[in-house]
């Protein structure tokens, strides 16, 4: 059927490796990997990958994979991202609130 074997295909460390240009022991090692390295879960995992070095970094669940992705790879955009979360409100008594400084932000 096509879900076996898209299942191979997403299990077979040569075909990811080629599919995404990484070394194939790499993918192996990520491969026995059994749920998402960041969230615990076993939902839909992928082989996670820098796209610049193409390092294999690891598994992790499609959900992860897509924040990863929307934050494109950035690590300063999802330091921010922790910073915004851990804020308790607009008001939060420790950052002080000054919208003159947010509209300063970089983009990324």
């Amino acid at each position: 059927s096509q879900s076996r074997y898209r299942k191979y295909k997403a299990g077979n460390p040569k075909v990811v490796a080629k599919r995404h240009g990484v070394p194939v022991d790499e993918c192996e090692i990520a491969l026995k990997i059994d749920k998402c390295e960041l969230c615990g879960s076993v939902w839909k995992l992928v082989v996670d990958h820098n796209h610049e070095t193409l390092s294999v970094r690891g598994r992790i669940c499609g959900k992860c994979n897509s924040a990863i992705g929307m934050a494109n790879d950035d690590p300063t955009l999802m330091q921010r991202m922790v910073d915004y979360l851990k804020r308790d409100s607009i008001y939060d008594s420790d950052q002080i609130f000054d919208l003159d400084a947010v509209n300063k932000v970089e983009d990324l």
